[in-house]
């Protein structure tokens, strides 16, 4: 068993403020440390409350835990406290301390590390403080500009196996009746480790299973893996090609998710962009990024007045009034027959902080040797058959 209180210290070059920018923002964690898919901010209770965010992170082979937390500390540049809710007595500390000019130490410390789950008894210290000094390590190389190290490409057969078997240790790829695991393995060779083939491969195993769920209903894995062939053929109607960029501006609900799998199955690159960006970042981006084609909700519809003409507007929501089109009518009518796989499979490109100036895009390469990564930043519309009860779409915070 772990001990109560766990430490680690290390020295970087990076001043205060850039390191700041990361690890005093929980919600930027997931693209950093591994096994954390998802951390959103929700909504204050009430004006002055302390910010608090749930988080989801696989602990393990098929081990889920979804997880909510609350800001203790939060002094800007220097300190960083979180607690569990309900409190366990368990809370982790980032302390940010300047040894000169450019260059910092950074102070974690674990207090009852991974109370809440059974996994967490079978965590060593050493597994604790390589975990926290593998994220610092990527927050360090993103800082510096050095690239994230590319996992094998899909089309090798290593990285083919590779997926697989990550695939198989999320509890995307189960083995089951022979015809169902044939179907599993069409989907993964077909569309790769993509959220098109997470969603294809898991609808095949359980296509009647709980996919995603928010205050409107429930989607089974099969609705969603239909729904995204449906829409993906309304946008190649529409123009959209393989390669093109199509911006998406859009909270946490199941649109979001038939968008990005659509986009995934044509084979696009996908811009996700920040919810909390203003009408003129908005407009820089999607020039910047040569998007042709902007998913966005409703509400963000008076953000868009200056977009250029030549993008196309596509809109979430019921309302047609404000769009060039809308995810329903796109998708309304058109034939659930498989599509074939793009030559290359889609990328997505999501924004940093823009902390420094104009959000700056970070391609995520198609993962293969490293966690599946299925939904957007702050998504929890994960498809995976290892949680114990259907994801839910939230639009708190995100």
């Amino acid at each position: 068993m772990v001990d109560d209180c766990v430490v680690y210290e290390t020295t970087v070059d990076h001043p205060r403020s850039a390191l700041w920018a990361v690890l005093g923002e929980p919600a930027r964690y997931p693209r950093f440390f591994r096994g954390i898919s998802g951390c959103d901010k929700l909504a204050l209770s009430h004006y002055g409350a302390p910010p608090e965010y749930t988080m989801r992170a696989c602990l393990g082979p098929g081990e889920v835990l979804d997880h909510r937390l609350r800001t203790v500390i939060r002094r800007t540049d220097d300190q960083l406290v979180l607690a569990g809710v309900p409190d366990t007595g368990g809370w982790v500390s980032i302390k940010l301390i300047e040894v000169e000019k450019g260059r910092t130490q950074i102070k974690v410390v674990f207090f009852k590390p991974m109370l809440r789950h059974r996994l967490g008894v079978t965590w060593t210290e050493s597994q604790i403080k390589r975990w926290a000094r593998d994220g610092i390590r990527r927050v360090c190389d993103h800082l510096a500009g050095n690239p994230d190290k590319l996992p094998e490409r899909d089309g090798a057969r290593g990285g083919r196996v590779t997926a697989f078997k990550v695939l198989a240790q999320a509890g995307v790829f189960t083995p089951s009746r022979p015809d169902r695991t044939a179907r599993q393995l069409r989907a993964l060779a077909k569309w790769g480790s993509t959220i098109a083939g997470g969603y294809g491969a898991a609808a095949a195993r359980s296509a009647k299973r709980a996919a995603v769920e928010d205050e409107t209903g429930v989607l089974t894995f099969k609705a969603v893996d239909d729904s995204s062939t449906r829409l993906a053929r309304g946008l190649m109607e529409l123009g959209v090609r393989p390669r093109d960029k199509v911006g998406v501006l859009a909270r946490n609900h199941p649109n979001l998710v038939r968008a990005l799998a659509a986009c995934a199955k044509i084979g696009v690159d996908t811009v996700l962009l920040n919810t909390g960006l203003a009408g003129a970042q908005i407009v820089d981006l999607l020039r910047a990024h040569r998007v042709t084609t902007l998913i966005a909700d409703d509400e963000f519809g008076p953000l868009l007045e200056h977009v250029p003409t030549d993008v196309t507007l596509i809109g979430t929501g019921p309302h047609a009034d404000d769009w060039d089109a809308t995810l329903a009518a796109l998708a309304s009518g058109q034939p659930v027959d498989p599509l074939p796989a793009p030559r290359r499979p889609g990328r997505l490109v999501v924004l940093t902080s823009g902390t420094s100036g104009m959000p700056k895009g970070a391609r995520r390469p198609t993962p293969a040797s490293s966690t599946p990564r299925w939904s957007s930043p702050g998504s929890r519309c994960a498809p995976t058959s290892a949680s114990s009860s259907p994801p839910r779409s939230s639009t708190a915070g995100a």
